[in-house]
């Protein structure tokens, strides 16, 4: 896993969407930033839609949960430290429960779901 930062934060006054979730699953995949989609930019009404099928044509399936998982990397996505879940949602980087890599070098309050990735056997 390479630690990949993320270009683009959350604006309310330009309502532009931050790339965290972009950063993580680079990171994961041992890619470039801009070599990965900006799902809430692609069409942010069916961003899990195109990560699942982006995740896919990579070899890898993915699920949503709040169930914590221990095998491999994770996505952790829950409140940055001091926002609320109302306000923000910032993804990270989860290995064994634990936060191993956030894409803005800021904590999350706690994980409120996950995205287990698994590598589909070809």
């Amino acid at each position: 896993m390479v630690h990949v930062k993320q270009k683009i934060h959350k604006s309310h006054a330009s309502k532009k969407k931050g790339d965290c979730l972009r950063a993580c699953v680079a990171s994961i995949l041992n890619k470039k930033l801009e070599d990965v989609p900006h799902f809430l930019q692609v069409d942010y009404d069916r961003w899990k839609h195109v990560l699942y099928k982006y995740m896919a044509s990579q070899g890898y399936r993915i699920y949503c949960s709040r169930k914590k998982f221990t095998k491999g990397f994770n996505i952790g996505v829950g409140p940055p430290l001091g926002c609320t879940e109302t306000e923000a949602l910032h993804a990270v980087v989860t290995s064994n429960n634990r936060v191993i890599w956030s894409p803005n070098l800021m904590p999350i309050r706690y994980v409120k779901y996950y995205f287990n990735i698994k590598r589909v056997k070809p």
